[in-house]
């Protein structure tokens, strides 16, 4: 590993938020975030990490309704194939279940069934 490698990489595990909650993190690459997402070391509540994971997400789709409750099963489709690579990096059983409740369920028709 190169020693500015090795700085970004310490910097991701101590800042996560440097990374998550810059205005530039939704046009961050895919290769990036999965990157990030990989790392067993983040320092963020895995809740957090889903939230994030989907506003990127939806910043990849910009003709997505605004309003969640307008989405059609096209608008899913789309944000699936979106996240499709990221999803899978979440530890879903790391979520409380309140958190799974109110703010995964309603996107259960982008998850695999397995999750």
């Amino acid at each position: 590993m190169h020693c500015l490698e090795k700085f970004y990489n310490d910097i991701i595990v101590k800042y996560p938020n440097l990374i998550f909650e810059s205005e530039d993190f939704t046009s961050l690459q895919e290769t990036a975030l999965i990157t990030i997402l990989k790392r067993d070391d983040l320092k963020v509540d895995e809740i957090k990490i889903w939230d994030y994971v989907i506003k990127w997400g939806i910043a990849q789709n910009p003709t997505l309704p605004t309003n969640l409750e307008e989405w059609s099963k096209e608008n899913f489709e789309a944000m699936k194939i979106t996240l499709q690579q990221c999803l899978p990096l979440i530890r879903y059983f790391h979520i409380h279940g309140e958190d799974i409740w109110e703010k995964i369920k309603f996107f259960k028709e982008i998850l695999e069934k397995q999750l």
